[in-house]
């Protein structure tokens, strides 16, 4: 099947743009002498994460015990689980920590002491910081909670010290370049501070993982490993931020046009909140939308229609605002190609990739993770 007998919404992958965004990231990773673990909740798809493993990467990180497991059955054995370690699942992590080298975040003593009544096998553990993100994680100078981490590791049967891990997640805040600089300059100052005080415990490194800073940041001193994850497919937050272009981005969602309404410079589609997600964006001008609209063409799709944006979205429902002079070019029945505000949240949730080449690929988000 080709893109023009598609009826429903349906996400669609560009193999060439995915494949050129995952050696961009390799090849950048290599030059600046760091070690590569990318995020694979943003595809979670086993026969996506082979083009990587295509790049020579050998290790992943993943956002649940579950997807893990996933992935160690698809023959990756060196794992990081980058999520505050649940107790209740002590036992999943102790039947995979017997199959393959598996890393879990810690930042609380309380789950910290939790964890050593119930692990019977080797597990890796990386201390979580917060560098501004304000998520979870500790700040570079609670040394006390540090300290304490480090000496129940230490006193841990089955635990090893793998270093530090933070996301930089308030990267996503920034709309331009010179600003997740900023962001950048700042974390890295806090890092070399934090290596100052503990690069002599044994296994000491730090791992950061974010999209923004990853792509655009150039110094990584005193970071040793990254892990983003968004920019295998990139979508129109990265575009915002100022991370990529839309030419970068390697999924579009295709949705049918169902109505019409002129009067109002919008169309009808079937395209929600189901396929997209609630996640919503804002342009300088302070537009907010749920995604912008790409430009058809042969083999897929280019740039974006200028002044064109998901404007609203219930459950199914999608209204898509354009400009007089582009809306008469849409008619019921077109498919219409939205990019994403979030391609990692859309991915979860359409479950499976038709490619522009007309592959189906429905190993990943469909296994209900």
């Amino acid at each position: 099947m080709d893109l023009k007998n598609l009826n429903s919404p349906t996400l669609i992958l560009d193999v060439d743009i995915c494949k050129l965004n995952i050696k961009r990231m390799t090849t950048k990773a290599r030059k600046k002498g760091l070690k590569f673990r990318p995020h694979f909740k943003t595809h979670q798809s086993a026969h996506i994460a082979e083009w990587i493993r295509q790049e020579g990467v050998e290790s992943c990180t993943v956002s649940s015990v579950k997807m893990a497991g996933y992935f160690a059955s698809h023959g990756w054995n060196d794992i990081l689980i980058a999520f505050p370690v649940n107790i209740r699942e002590a036992e999943k992590l102790n039947e995979l920590g017997n199959k393959i080298k598996i890393q879990v975040l810690v930042y609380s003593v309380e789950a910290l002491k939790l964890l050593s009544q119930k692990v019977d096998t080797p597990i890796g553990l990386k201390i979580e910081l917060d560098l501004g993100n304000h998520r979870s994680g500790l700040e570079v100078n609670q040394h006390d909670e540090i300290n304490e981490l480090l000496r129940l590791i230490e006193s841990g049967t089955n635990f090893e010290f793998t270093g530090f891990y933070a996301h930089a997640g308030h990267t996503y805040a920034a709309r331009s370049k010179a600003e997740v600089i900023e962001i950048y300059d700042d974390i890295t100052s806090q890092l070399k501070s934090l290596k100052a005080q503990y690069a002599h415990e044994p296994g000491f490194s730090i791992t950061i993982g974010d999209t923004p800073g990853c792509t655009l940041a150039e110094d990584f001193e005193p970071i040793e490993e990254i892990s983003p994850g968004n920019f295998i497919f990139y979508d129109s937050m990265q575009v915002n931020i100022g991370s990529c272009s839309f030419e970068d981005i390697a999924v579009v969602v295709a949705c049918p046009v169902v109505g019409k309404n002129p009067d109002r410079n919008e169309l009808l589609i079937h395209g929600g909140a189901v396929h997209f997600s609630k996640e919503i964006l804002k342009d300088e001008d302070g537009t907010e939308h749920f995604g912008k609209l790409a430009i058809p063409t042969e083999s897929g799709w280019e740039g974006q229609f200028p002044g064109t944006y998901l404007k609203a979205i219930s459950q199914e429902h999608g209204i898509v605002h354009f400009p007089n002079d582009i809306i008469n070019r849409f008619h019921i029945g077109d498919m219409v190609y939205i990019y994403p505000a979030h391609s990692c949240l859309t991915a979860n949730l359409m479950k499976s990739y038709f490619t522009t080449g007309g592959e189906v690929i429905a190993d990943g988000p469909a296994i209900s993770i």
